[in-house]
């Protein structure tokens, strides 16, 4: 997809989403998050300069939305470090010994059986 196309509707969300009511306090946890973030998404990854665009474009032009959009990053960070690793998965069949493949677990009337 365009990266102009992103940015426009990463931008429209943003505008569109209330902010938060309670402003989150500033703890260790909550700048070590923030800190691994810029690390990550903004200097490591491939989309750091379309990341660096809409942080700074909420910075100035939606500051209350900064929380959100930092929240919305880091998600889709990680669902596609886990789409990433699914792809690997299916693409490579099935996993040694060891690995940290994801095995699926029986649900229903299975479960009841195996205890």
């Amino acid at each position: 997809m365009n990266r102009r196309i992103t940015t426009n509707r990463v931008k429209n969300l943003l505008l569109q989403l209330k902010e938060p009511k309670e402003k989150p306090q500033l703890t260790k946890d909550v700048l070590l998050a923030v800190l691994q973030c810029f690390f990550w998404l903004g200097l490591i990854r491939k989309g750091r300069t379309h990341f660096w665009r809409v942080f700074l474009w909420a910075c100035f032009h939606k500051r209350d939305s900064v929380q959100n959009f930092l929240g919305l990053a880091i998600l889709g960070y990680h669902f596609s470090r886990i789409h990433e690793e699914m792809g690997k998965c299916a693409a490579v069949g099935p996993q040694p010994e060891g690995s940290r493949a994801i095995e699926p677990r029986p649900v229903g009337p299975a479960v009841a059986m195996t205890k």
